[in-house]
């Protein structure tokens, strides 16, 4: 797991979530809901922010890419729906 220097919150980005060079992530309070078991589960491409108000609420199954270049600010991304 990491540890983000700048965090307020005092967790850890889980070990499964990818992050890119230079990318950057607000804080592992972003992953609080996350229970994904895919390795990797979340994977942010290099040089993409990830800001205030996005988490990763994901199931077992969930699985998140963010491109290249990317910002994200404020997004929730939910559990998959299972039947």
């Amino acid at each position: 797991m990491t540890v983000l220097g700048h965090d307020w919150y005092a967790g850890e980005v889980p070990a499964n979530v990818a992050l890119g060079e230079r990318s950057w992530l607000y804080s592992s309070f972003a992953f609080v809901h996350h229970r994904s078991e895919r390795d990797p589960s979340v994977r942010v491409g290099p040089d993409s922010g990830v800001y205030v108000g996005s988490y990763f609420d994901l199931g077992p199954e969930g699985e998140v890419e963010i491109g290249r270049y990317c910002a994200v600010a404020g997004a929730i991304f939910p559990p998959t729906a299972v039947s």
